[in-house]
């Protein structure tokens, strides 16, 4: 799935950990969606694009952005 794509810089102990996680761990899987827009960020700079990958950046960056702005960490600024 596009949106999860930064998980795959996650470690499976924290993404297969059957109870819940500690804040650290949590602070760690919060940067899904930045690790994700990277990941893509750096689709779009080898392959030339007609637009998806861009779209599907996006998706990965802002999935937890809520529509108050306060779902998320990432900040484009």
């Amino acid at each position: 799935m596009t949106i999860c794509t930064g998980k795959i810089k996650i470690s499976d102990a924290i993404l297969n950990k059957p109870g819940k996680l500690t804040d650290e761990e949590f602070e760690i899987m919060k940067t899904h969606s930045e690790l994700g827009k990277e990941i893509i960020d750096k689709a779009v700079s080898d392959i030339e694009s007609d637009g998806y990958l861009q779209e599907a950046r996006n998706m990965a960056a802002y999935h937890h952005e809520r529509w108050d702005g306060k779902g998320t960490r990432f900040d484009p600024r």
